[in-house]
């Protein structure tokens, strides 16, 4: 991204293509990185689409969608949901006393 932005503010052509070109080398090596870590997790299918149309949609374009899901992927995520410990009563049967001890009888 930052190779985009630096062609874009490039003095000659020379450079801005030679920038262009880098940024493009680098999407396009990001592309399996991407597919690693969606079959990882799933959560990153949006990056590994994304970076699929690489070629197909203008890299400034592209950007702006990258861009976008690495906002999110750095935002901490909603709280879990609290872990159940203990377990709702059987229906029909009387609750368990915490004081109150089985035996077996001989």
């Amino acid at each position: 991204m930052r190779l985009y932005d630096e062609g874009t503010a490039s003095q000659t052509d020379a450079a801005a293509r030679n920038d262009f070109q880098e940024a493009n080398n680098q999407l396009q090596d990001a592309e399996p990185l991407a597919a690693a870590a969606t079959s990882d997790n799933g959560q990153w299918n949006a990056l590994m689409t994304t970076l699929q149309e690489i070629g197909r949609v203008d890299e400034g374009h592209l950007l702006v969608a990258l861009k976008a899901q690495c906002a999110v992927a750095n935002t901490p995520g909603p709280a879990e949901p609290p872990v159940i410990t203990t377990l709702p009563p059987v229906p029909g049967q009387p609750k368990p006393s915490p004081t109150t001890e089985t035996t077996a009888s001989p």
